[in-house]
């Protein structure tokens, strides 16, 4: 008797949990290094005309197919390291450090947690290009740097005669 009880709460809390995972909504968040947030993404439709035609580095059909790219750094007060990359480029960053500290990437709001062993792992899409710092989350000091840039011009070129009704100068 007691068995069949058992049986029956739990059917019941099996069906509750599916009709919960039915209603809730979507958690999709931008990825990291998207510039847009969800209360610009809600307010786009009162946006006027000229402000649609310009182009934003955000949607997926503009970003340029980068590269996967895999880059260790380890930290250095008196001399940071830099790491280049191009826009559309996909970072896993290692970043080592002697010391038990919190590393911080303030562009991409992400903070890890880096030790004498463990290095902080950060997985990046850069979508814009710029000099973005790596700091100490506790001090602020600068630990090192992301050197972000626009790929070739000869890929945009190539990018352009590609689309459809695209024109030349």
């Amino acid at each position: 008797m007691a068995a069949r009880r058992l049986i029956i709460v739990l059917l019941v809390l099996f069906a509750v949990s599916v009709v919960a995972a039915m209603i809730a909504p979507e958690r999709r968040g931008p990825l990291l290094g998207d510039g847009s947030s969800s209360s610009t993404d809600s307010t786009s439709s009162t946006t006027t005309a000229t402000e649609k035609t310009t182009p934003e580095k955000t949607t997926q059909d503009e970003l340029p197919s980068g590269e996967a790219l895999t880059v260790r750094i380890d930290v250095s007060e008196t001399k940071p390291e830099s790491v280049e990359a191009f826009v559309g480029d996909q970072l896993a960053l290692n970043v080592g450090s002697e010391q038990p500290r919190a590393i911080e990437i303030p562009a991409f709001g992400v903070t890890e947690f880096a030790a004498p062993e463990a290095p902080a792992n950060f997985n990046l899409l850069l979508r814009e290009p710029g000099r973005l710092p790596i700091i100490d989350g506790d001090s602020g000091e600068l630990l090192g740097r992301l050197d972000v840039t626009e790929p070739k011009t000869e890929k945009k070129a190539e990018k352009a005669a590609a689309k459809p009704g695209a024109e030349t100068k």
